[in-house]
């Protein structure tokens, strides 16, 4: 018996240094001599499933419970294998049975954790992570769980707060390090998630996902070519179908170039084509891929087909996303009541989104219909709770895909409005399940979608041209009012000065307000225009998210314009209050070319600050014509990018025109705020809709 514990002794050892051969050597050495040795079948067991031989690992240690049915640490490691098998209802048993057998026992409390956090069951998972801290306040792993289920539920601090505490107690963990770049990538803080996927890959340069969040993160800031490197080094170590859906989809934040945009999305078709020609699957595509198409829009282009393609190709991977719930697939009730209508957005908290659609929610009318408000995890400031009130009821959704859809599906919706889809994964992904028998879709991102059962797009009819039912893959639905209902923008708080934000009396400025992603480099070109007829001209941005944002537009300018490039400056971001002051201190706010500002458009309109535009093709780049349009005013509307220098470089220079021009915005800005005729107008729309469900474009 000495010999056999000796023999196991060496086996453990070599099992430690990675020589699995030898150390299977070993155990089945033990085995041929004792073969009731518990142990030895158990770490057998452990050693198959490390190798990623799950059912191996599985019969292994069966054989090890059959000989010791009562030790916790046999069921905690055979839950561990029935877990990565993809059995969780089996692994949760084994978990349960060792609690119960071991109460002090903190390996099997993280791993119930981890199984009910893979279900979707947040609150339990949450419970039993504390549960096995409480056990042993050193478990890092348990820290790190811990972190990632608040990170799921938004909870940002707090799981910052466990990550730092796994790597006080474990500095180099690779997941660790890899959870808390989540985090602040979450936050849109950039840099910091780059620093901590380097520190991750730093300790294990094989971590595939982490170089695939690399990635992600390195495209947010800007740096295309290098996420695209990063994409293709995470495909290289572990070819999954999510990842290589990521590397499709990656493209400029900040172009380069018209060449770049061109390359990109050249790119982008041959690699979308190829997904959609292979057998690649994934069964949650926000899980695994969690990505959507969003940098698309800002390149000026029809792309409806492209955004078809794109959701044929989720449909193609992910037939999971293909499903209709079970109201939808009966004939409606005859029967009176008020319909049950439901808005939906990731968003609904401080955010441009719940400054165009609060309004709307507040006022429609409930005498044909009961009002819903789905959200999700997060949503907890003032705006978030004034919309929650302003709704009949508000639904907190799980962040998980499928059990959100089962949540709305149990709501047996009438209708369910999307006020926007293409800025956040997880809406994107439920918009292709049949949760109502009217679906529609606003411009709260002002591009089409691609998705089949989307019925309609709710648009405008001075924001769209006449063929724009070419553009979408929804009926698109014009209404007469401006699709939006904004509260009157009201200056307040202490007079500043140009000066107070290091600008000059003596320039003429000249400030575009929009996010920076929104700047074509062929908008560049007219910056150029503007600044060469005007050397007192300043053209006034404002800094990116990212940092690097505003260094590669600084960069972009010096080759696109270089004559004049040193005449664009930055200002940080403002406080609200701050921000309207600064709109009247410019002499004319610019809307960017091919996508243009909405919010702040309107904000621009509602102090007097007259603000240029050139309507273009499409419907998100007319939607400040769309304000001037109903002002019944066109004095800033440009026929073309000579005509948009002319007028802004006249407003520059001639301060009674400006003057003039400002008296007139004011005058008639009026029909822009607390209107709630188009809450009405959709109502009606809703009705009529409902009476003819699944229209199709």
């Amino acid at each position: 018996m000495q010999s056999t514990e000796r023999t196991l002794k060496l086996g453990l050892q070599l099992h430690e240094a990675r020589r699995f051969d030898e150390a299977r050597q070993c155990y089945r050495k033990v085995l041929r001599v004792d073969p009731e040795h518990a142990d030895a079948n158990h770490l057998l067991g452990l050693l198959a499933y490390q190798k990623g031989e799950h059912d191996v690992a599985i019969s292994q240690i069966q054989k090890a419970l059959a000989k010791r049915p009562a030790s916790a640490q046999y069921l905690n490691s055979i839950g561990a294998a029935y877990r990565a098998a993809g059995r969780p209802a089996q692994a949760q048993a084994v978990f349960e049975r060792a609690i119960e057998i071991q109460s002090n026992y903190a390996e099997p409390c993280n791993n119930l954790g981890t199984v009910l956090f893979e279900q979707g069951r947040f609150a339990e998972a949450e419970k039993w992570f504390h549960k096995a801290l409480a056990l042993n306040s050193k478990f890092v792993d348990a820290y790190v769980n811990l972190g990632g289920l608040q990170h799921a539920l938004h909870h940002f601090d707090a799981a910052e707060k466990s990550l730092r505490a796994a790597l006080a107690l474990a500095p180099h963990h690779p997941l660790a390090w890899n959870n808390l770049g989540n985090v602040y990538k979450s936050r849109e803080r950039m840099q910091e998630a780059i620093d901590c996927y380097t520190k991750a890959l730093q300790s294990d340069a094989n971590y595939a996902a982490c170089w695939g969040n690399l990635a992600l993160s390195l495209q947010a800031q800007g740096d295309w070519h290098r996420a695209v490197e990063a994409f293709d080094r995470s495909y290289a170590l572990k070819p999954a179908a999510g990842l290589l859906v990521k590397r499709a989809l990656a493209l400029p934040v900040i172009a380069e170039s018209t060449a770049q945009l061109d390359e990109a999305r050249r790119r982008f078709d041959v690699e979308v084509d190829r997904i959609l020609n292979s057998d690649l699957k994934v069964d949650d595509p926000h899980r695994e891929a969690g990505v959507c198409v969003f940098h698309l829009a800002y390149h000026g282009i029809n792309d409806r087909d492209r955004y078809c393609r794109v959701a044929q190709m989720f449909r193609h991977i992910s037939p999971r996303l293909d499903y209709t719930a079970p109201h939808c697939q009966t004939e409606p009730s005859q029967t009176g009541g008020r319909k049950r209508v439901a808005f939906i957005s990731q968003f609904f908290h401080n955010h441009s989104i719940s400054r165009h659609f609060a309004g709307l929610i507040r006022h429609l009318p409930r005498e044909r219909c009961r009002v819903l408000l789905l959200r999700f995890p997060g949503s907890g400031d003032d705006t978030a709770r004034t919309l929650a009130e302003s709704a009949d009821e508000a639904i907190t959704l799980s962040p998980d895909l499928f059990k959100a859809r089962e949540q709305i599906a149990d709501l047996k919706l009438d209708l369910l409005y999307y006020t926007d889809i293409g800025m956040d994964p997880l809406t994107y992904f439920l918009a292709f399940a049949r949760l109502a028998r009217v679906q529609c879709v606003s411009a709260g991102h002002p591009v089409t979608t691609g998705i089949p059962t989307l019925d309609y797009f709710i648009s405008c009819e001075a924001v769209e041209p006449a063929d724009a039912q070419q553009h979408y893959s929804e009926r698109l639905v014009r209404m007469r009012s401006i699709p939006n209902y904004f509260d009157r923008p009201h200056l307040s708080g202490p007079v500043p000065a140009r000066r107070d934000f290091g600008l000059s009396d003596d320039w003429h400025v000249y400030m575009c307000a929009q996010n920076l992603c929104k700047l074509h480099p062929d908008f560049d070109l007219v910056m150029g225009q503007i600044l060469r007829r005007d050397p007192q001209g300043r053209v006034i941005l404002f800094h990116g998210a990212e940092p690097a944002w505003s260094e590669r537009l600084a960069e972009r300018l010096r080759r696109s314009i270089p004559d004049v490039a040193e005449r664009v400056g930055f200002l940080p971001h403002q406080c609200n209050d701050r921000f309207l002051h600064l709109l009247t201190l410019a002499d004319a706010v610019l809307d960017s070319t091919h996508f243009n500002g909405g919010t702040t458009s309107a904000q621009a309109l509602g102090v007097g600050a007259p603000i240029v535009t050139w309507p273009g093709e499409f419907m998100r780049a007319r939607q400040c014509y769309c304000n001037y349009h109903h002002m019944g005013m066109f004095d800033c509307v440009a026929r073309n990018a000579d005509d948009y220098a002319q007028i802004v470089v006249r407003l520059g220079t001639d301060p009674a025109y400006r003057a003039a021009l400002r008296s007139k915005i004011l005058s008639r800005n009026s029909v822009l705020f607390n209107n709630p005729a188009y809450a009405h107008e959709l109502e009606a729309f809703f009705a009529q809709a409902l009476d003819r469900p699944h229209a199709t474009a």
